[in-house]
C-alpha cells in the first residue's frame, strides 16, 4: 500500500524488510506512550562531515521550527550548541570518528538512535530521522506529519536502472556486482524516515 505524502509516494513500515527495525521498536514503544509536553525531535547523524554542513543543517531546522521543536545530531565531530539561537533546543552527541567503519555507521545509526530515543527524558510526540549532509529545511517539516499516520519511509522514485547517483554509491561501497543484481529493484529510502 503507498500513500502519498509532500508529492512523494511513501509505504508504510510494515510493509518494508527488516532493515530497519528500530523503526518497529519505535513505533511501538516510544509513540504509544502517553506525552506529557508535545514535544518534537529532528535526529541527525554526521559522520565525517564538516562543521559547515552541520551547521547549515541544524540553522535551516532553527529557522522555521518552534521551541517544542529539537535537533539532536551525533557528530563525529565537536560542535557547540550554544552556538545557535536557540541553543536549548539543540544538542550534539560526540561520537568516535573511527567507532565504526562509514559504511557501518549507516546501519549503527539506527541502534543508537533507538538508544537515545529510549534514554532521554523527554516524551517525543513526533520524530524525524535524515542524513545531515544533502538535507536542508525550507519549512517546518513537523507541520506536514500527522502522528496518525505511523512510522513512515519513503521510495525512491526510479528503478536503480535510472538512477546513477544511487548507482554510484552501490558500486563504490558494495562493488558493481550487487548493481547488477539489484539494477531493476525499486528502493526505499531509509535516510529520512519519520513517525
Amino acid at each position: 500500500m503507498e500513500i502519498e505524502f509532500a508529492g512523494r509516494k511513501m509505504i508504510p513500515l510494515l510493509s518494508i524488510a527488516p532493515c530497519i527495525v528500530f523503526l518497529l521498536l519505535l513505533s511501538s514503544e516510544l509513540l504509544q506512550q502517553v506525552k506529557a509536553e508535545k514535544k518534537n525531535v529532528l535526529i541527525g547523524y554526521a559522520v565525517g562531515y564538516h562543521k559547515e554542513v552541520i551547521h547549515r543543517y541544524i540553522k535551516s531546522f532553527l529557522k522555521y521550527t518552534t521551541p517544542l521543536d529539537d535537533v539532536v545530531v551525533f557528530a563525529s565531530i565537536a560542535v557547540d550548541a550554544s552556538a545557535y539561537t536557540r541553543p536549548d533546543n539543540v544538542q550534539i552527541i560526540k561520537i568516535s570518528g573511527n567507532k565504526y567503519c562509514r559504511k557501518a555507521s549507516h546501519y549503527m545509526r539506527f541502534a543508537e538512535i533507538y538508544s537515545f530515543l529510549l534514554s532521554t527524558n523527554q516524551n517525543y510526540t513526533k520524530v524525524i530521522s535524515t542524513d545531515v549532509r544533502d538535507v536542508f529545511f525550507q519549512d517546518n517539516p513537523f507541520d506536514q506529519i500527522n502522528a496518525s499516520m505511523g512510522v513512515m519511509i519513503f521510495n525512491e522514485p526510479d528503478l536503480l536502472f535510472h538512477n546513477p547517483w544511487n548507482q554510484g554509491w552501490i558500486g563504490a561501497w558494495y562493488g558493481q556486482e550487487l548493481v547488477q543484481t539489484l539494477i531493476s529493484q525499486n528502493f526505499t529510502v531509509i535516510n529520512v524516515s519519520h513517525g
